[in-house]
C-alpha cells in the first residue's frame, strides 16, 4: 500500500453507497504494477454535501480527480468547468479530472466501458432491440452506447415511471427511445436481443431487482452492470435459462482504464490482473 505524503497524487471514487466499490483495489493494483506513486480512496457523499465534498477534495493540489458513481453522475456535470462531448450528450459524467490548466473536466468513460465487453460477446451477432432497466446516469450512457452500436429499437423501463419518461425525453434528440411502465416490463422483453440492468437493483445490501426473464427470447444476451455480488440474481436466472451473460466487473475495469491514465499518467494494460484481484476480493472479502 502506498505511503501517502503531501505530494502523493490522489484520486477517489465518490458516491452513496460506496463501501462496496472495488475501484480502490483495481487502481492500487495498477499503481503497484506500473511502479507509480499514488493513492486511491473511497468518499461517501450526500446530495446536500456533494459539491462541498468535491471542493474539499480538489482543494488539495495533489488531488487528480474522482470517479463518480450513483447517485451523482448527472449532478457532476454542473460542477465541471469543461464537459466532454459524450458527457454532454448523455447528460452524465462518471469522471471529474483536473486538467493541466487547473480546470475541472467532466468525462464519461461508461460508454466505452460498456461497449468493450459487449463487442467481445457479439462479434457475429446483430443487435436490433435492447431493453434497458434504469433511468439514472449509467442508463443514459448505456442508451448512447446502444445507439452507437446501431441498435434501432431501445426500450427504457425503471421502477419510477416518471423518471423513465424524463430520461427518455432528455435523450430524444440523440436516439429514438420508447418507454415501458414498470408494470409492463415483462411485455417489453418480446423480441429483445439485449437486456441491460443499468440500475442499482440487485446490488448487495440493496433492494432486489424484481425482474423476471420469462418473456426474454433464448438468443438474447443479458448484461448486468451490478458487480456486487459478482453473480447477481439476474445473471443466475439468465445463465440457468441458457443466455449469454456479461457481468458488471468487465465494464468496471474497462471504464477505469482511461480514468487511471488521467489520474496517474500511465494507461494500465493489465485488465486481466485487475479482474483477478477484484474477483478475489469478491470471493474472500476485503
Amino acid at each position: 500500500m502506498t505511503k501517502m505524503t503531501d505530494k502523493t497524487p490522489k484520486a477517489c471514487v465518490i458516491g452513496n453507497p460506496v463501501a462496496h466499490s472495488l475501484s480502490p483495489y483495481i487502481h492500487q493494483y495498477w499503481l503497484e504494477k506500473a511502479g507509480c506513486h499514488g493513492a486511491y480512496m473511497r468518499k461517501k457523499s450526500t446530495p446536500a454535501t456533494f459539491e462541498n465534498d468535491l471542493d474539499t477534495l480538489f482543494a488539495d493540489p495533489c488531488f487528480r480527480g474522482a470517479n463518480i458513481t450513483v447517485p451523482f453522475k448527472t449532478k457532476a456535470l454542473n460542477y465541471a468547468a469543461q464537459v466532454s462531448k459524450e458527457a454532454r450528450i448523455v447528460g452524465a459524467a462518471n469522471v471529474l479530472r483536473r486538467a493541466k490548466n487547473g480546470q475541472i473536466v467532466a468525462e464519461n468513460t461508461d460508454i466505452a466501458g460498456f461497449l468493450a465487453p459487449l463487442a467481445e460477446k457479439t462479434k457475429a451477432q446483430t443487435l436490433r432491440k435492447a431493453v434497458i432497466i434504469g433511468a439514472g446516469g449509467a442508463a443514459r450512457a448505456v442508451i448512447y452506447a446502444c445507439h452507437k452500436q446501431g441498435i434501432k429499437n431501445i426500450i427504457l423501463t425503471s421502477r419510477t415511471d416518471e423518471k423513465t419518461r424524463h430520461t427518455a425525453k432528455a435523450l430524444q434528440n440523440m436516439a429514438k427511445i420508447e418507454t415501458a411502465d414498470w408494470k409492463m416490463r415483462a411485455q417489453s422483453l418480446e423480441g429483445a436481443d439485449l437486456l441491460v440492468n443499468a440500475s442499482a437493483g440487485g446490488m448487495s445490501g440493496g433492494a432486489p431487482l424484481d425482474f423476471s426473464l420469462a418473456g426474454l427470447p433464448e438468443k438474447a444476451l443479458v448484461y448486468d452492470l451490478v458487480y456486487t455480488p459478482r453473480q447477481t440474481a439476474l445473471l443466475e436466472e439468465a445463465a440457468a435459462r441458457g443466455h449469454t451473460t456479461i457481468g458488471g466487473l468487465d465494464m468496471l475495469i474497462a471504464q477505469a482504464q482511461p480514468s487511471f491514465a488521467w489520474f496517474f499518467g500511465a494507461f494500465p494494460k493489465d485488465a486481466d490482473g485487475a479482474r483477478r484481484v477484484a474477483m478475489q476480493i469478491l470471493e474472500d472479502g476485503p
